[in-house]
């Protein structure tokens, strides 16, 4: 008779810790935004299943959230959302709340991607 295993469940490794996570804002701030992104920013990875979306940014909070399950895919693609997100971020701090039927993704925010990408923030990511 053959042995019946248990099915483990293991939580899949981070490709980027949480603390290297926040290291990358600190230093995509500095960088591309000049440090206007507050740097008490809470940066975390959570669970976004519910929200439909890979990262989210709350600018009642002041709070940066990575779904997990990204840092499980790519390096490349985590680094590409936290920017998505710090963009986000980084035009609340200038005053700029979006329209929700956009979801802030209007044509300024369009424009700070494209001055990110002009900058060379994208290199190497996508």
């Amino acid at each position: 008779m053959a042995a019946k295993h248990k099915k483990t469940h293991r939580k899949a490794r981070l490709l980027v810790s949480e603390r290297a996570l926040r290291q990358h804002f600190s230093a995509f701030n500095k960088g591309f935004f000049d440090g206007k992104i507050h740097p008490k920013t809470v940066v975390k990875y959570e669970n976004l299943a519910k929200h439909h979306c890979t990262g989210i940014w709350r600018p009642l909070d002041q709070e940066l959230a990575i779904d997990y399950r990204v840092a499980q895919l790519s390096e490349h693609y985590l680094l590409s959302t936290l920017l998505h997100e710090m963009a986000h971020a980084y035009l609340d701090a200038q005053g700029y709340k979006g329209y929700a039927g956009d979801k802030g993704h209007g044509t300024l925010w369009q424009g700070e991607i494209c001055r990110l990408w002009k900058l060379g923030a994208f290199d190497g990511l996508l």
